[in-house]
Protein backbone atom coordinates (compact mmCIF):
# COMPACT_ATOMS: atom_id res chain seq x y z
CA UNK A 1 0.00 0.00 0.00
CA UNK A 2 3.10 2.33 0.71
CA UNK A 3 4.16 1.94 -3.10
CA UNK A 4 0.54 2.28 -4.32
CA UNK A 5 0.23 5.89 -2.37
CA UNK A 6 4.05 6.83 -3.48
CA UNK A 7 3.14 6.20 -7.26
CA UNK A 8 0.01 8.55 -6.51
CA UNK A 9 2.01 11.30 -5.01
CA UNK A 10 4.45 11.14 -8.29
CA UNK A 11 1.61 11.14 -10.34
CA UNK A 12 0.01 13.99 -8.50
CA UNK A 13 3.52 16.19 -8.81
CA UNK A 14 4.34 15.32 -12.21
CA UNK A 15 0.31 15.98 -13.65
CA UNK A 16 -1.35 18.72 -12.21
CA UNK A 17 -3.68 20.90 -13.97
CA UNK A 18 -4.08 24.82 -12.57
CA UNK A 19 -5.58 27.66 -13.21
CA UNK A 20 -3.48 30.38 -14.90
CA UNK A 21 -5.41 32.80 -13.28
CA UNK A 22 -5.06 31.20 -9.77
CA UNK A 23 -1.41 30.44 -10.44
CA UNK A 24 0.00 33.76 -11.66
CA UNK A 25 -3.18 36.65 -11.48
CA UNK A 26 -0.47 39.66 -12.58
CA UNK A 27 0.03 37.59 -15.68
CA UNK A 28 -3.60 37.01 -16.73
CA UNK A 29 -4.36 40.43 -15.68
CA UNK A 30 -1.72 41.70 -18.26
CA UNK A 31 -2.68 39.32 -20.81
CA UNK A 32 -6.42 41.01 -20.44
CA UNK A 33 -4.94 44.34 -20.60
CA UNK A 34 -2.73 42.84 -23.73
CA UNK A 35 -5.72 42.25 -25.19
CA UNK A 36 -7.98 45.13 -24.82
CA UNK A 37 -4.97 47.80 -25.86
CA UNK A 38 -4.93 45.29 -29.51
CA UNK A 39 -8.88 45.78 -29.46
CA UNK A 40 -8.32 49.04 -28.90
CA UNK A 41 -5.76 49.63 -31.54
CA UNK A 42 -7.75 47.74 -34.33
CA UNK A 43 -10.77 49.91 -33.52
CA UNK A 44 -8.75 53.28 -33.75
CA UNK A 45 -7.44 51.54 -37.27
CA UNK A 46 -10.53 51.10 -38.39
CA UNK A 47 -12.25 54.60 -37.50
CA UNK A 48 -9.01 56.41 -39.53
CA UNK A 49 -9.37 53.95 -42.70
CA UNK A 50 -13.36 54.88 -42.62
CA UNK A 51 -12.79 58.76 -41.76
CA UNK A 52 -10.07 58.43 -44.73
CA UNK A 53 -12.80 56.70 -47.35
CA UNK A 54 -15.16 59.37 -46.18
CA UNK A 55 -12.92 61.90 -47.01
CA UNK A 56 -12.50 60.59 -50.67
CA UNK A 57 -16.46 59.91 -50.84
CA UNK A 58 -16.85 63.52 -50.07
CA UNK A 59 -13.57 64.85 -52.31
CA UNK A 60 -15.45 62.78 -55.67
CA UNK A 61 -19.08 64.05 -54.94
CA UNK A 62 -17.38 67.26 -54.66
CA UNK A 63 -16.17 67.15 -58.25
CA UNK A 64 -18.79 65.15 -59.82
CA UNK A 65 -20.75 68.11 -59.00
CA UNK A 66 -18.99 70.43 -60.25
CA UNK A 67 -18.92 68.64 -63.44
CA UNK A 68 -23.15 68.77 -63.34
CA UNK A 69 -22.78 72.19 -65.24
CA UNK A 70 -21.10 70.59 -68.14
CA UNK A 71 -23.17 67.37 -68.20
CA UNK A 72 -26.78 68.57 -67.53
CA UNK A 73 -29.20 65.92 -66.77
CA UNK A 74 -31.09 64.23 -69.41
CA UNK A 75 -34.60 64.32 -69.56
CA UNK A 76 -36.93 61.93 -69.16
CA UNK A 77 -39.67 61.74 -72.15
Amino acid sequence: MDKKNQLMEDFEKKVSLTDTEAMEPEAAASSSSSKSSNTLLLLRRFLETQQRRAQAYAKLKQYFLSLSPFFPAEKKI
